[in-house]
């Protein structure tokens, strides 16, 4: 069960154990839920950010949670939102959980630094309109923590039913959402902040509403944007090129959304464009793609040759395709 920068894959038989395991504690751990290389780019950026206080209180106004919290203008918090509203994710999580549809994902991304008062009591997450289904805390440390415990228990008891730390960057656990089961996160002991991104998976909105709540520029500094296509520009051979590190993006019905990660903008494609770019970040060669394309919507070759290379030039002209050295 893992998350890249190409999307969300899971094999049969580890989301059967997870589901096993999910319906006996209610909370399960998923150990590289992000991929190696994903987390420790992503937990190494995120070391330099800057993070400011926050609190948050629950719908009877007691304090809950104190803690650090990064801006919604950070480039992380719109790439790993745009991943996580990943529809076959959803699947995968309404699968192991046995909850209802999935229609998006919200998350923030919080740091909780030792010696400080930093720390979650005892909740439950359930929000005002009751869209949150289930939860998940994604482990963004640089370093193994200590302290820092996700603790979980049947309301009105005081066995465990989960205690758990992350020790690696990506690791995950995912935990169910209800008024039986609340939990916790202690503070942090030693010299290493815990940094996480918490987030939830909803009953609503729909994940387009999020996606375009995540470009708006009246909310956030990532944008979507256009630019002007150079028709001069001279095409590398299709075979070497590639999507950048830099570069993240999320399929939503026929359309898929681009963000570069280095400059906060947003791009996004149509139907056919979207496929194009599926098979791009497959490392299709070319002639793969001519192929495709060509034969599924009976285009001539020589013109989906002529279209391809236009595309390519226009989406290296972005930053969003790179030539491979």
């Amino acid at each position: 069960m893992q998350m890249s920068k190409v999307g969300f894959q899971a094999e049969s038989s580890t989301l059967e154990c997870l589901r096993d395991e999910f319906s006996g504690r209610r909370c399960v751990v998923a150990p590289t839920f992000l991929s190696p290389a994903l987390a420790r780019q992503a937990a190494r950026d995120l070391e330099s950010s800057e993070f400011n206080r926050a609190t948050s209180d629950g719908l009877d106004g007691r304090r809950l949670a104190t803690e650090m919290t990064i801006s919604g203008s950070n480039v992380w918090v719109h790439a790993l939102d745009l991943l996580l509203n990943d529809q076959r994710l959803f699947d995968a999580i309404q699968y192991v959980t046995g909850c209802p549809q999935i229609k998006c994902f919200r998350g923030r991304i919080s740091r909780h630094f030792p010696g400080t008062d930093h720390h979650s009591d005892w909740h439950d997450d359930i929000d005002t309109e009751k869209a949150r289904l289930v939860g998940i805390s994604i482990n963004l440390s640089t370093a193994p923590y200590s302290g820092g415990q996700f603790l979980m228990r049947r309301k009105g008891e005081t066995a465990l039913m989960a205690e758990i730390s992350h020790t690696a960057p990506g690791s995950a656990h995912i935990f169910a959402i209800s008024d039986t089961f609340h939990h916790c996160v202690t503070g942090v002991d030693g010299q290493v902040p815990r940094t996480a991104l918490a987030g939830w998976f909803q009953l609503t909105p729909d994940r387009w509403t999020v996606i375009r709540e995540l470009y708006s520029p009246a909310k956030n500094s990532a944008t979507s944007t256009t630019a002007p296509f150079n028709e001069s520009a001279v095409t590398p051979s299709l075979d070497n090129v590639e999507v950048p590190e830099s570069v993240v993006s999320q399929t939503v019905e026929d359309s898929v959304v681009i963000l570069n990660m280095k400059t906060g903008k947003y791009y996004a494609l149509n139907k056919i464009g979207a496929e194009v770019w599926k098979l791009f970040s497959q490392r299709c060669g070319f002639a793969m793609i001519v192929d495709q394309i060509s034969d599924k919507y009976s285009i001539d070759k020589q013109a989906m040759i002529d279209e391809l290379h236009a595309l390519v030039s226009r989406l290296i002209q972005f930053n969003l395709l790179a030539v491979r050295t």
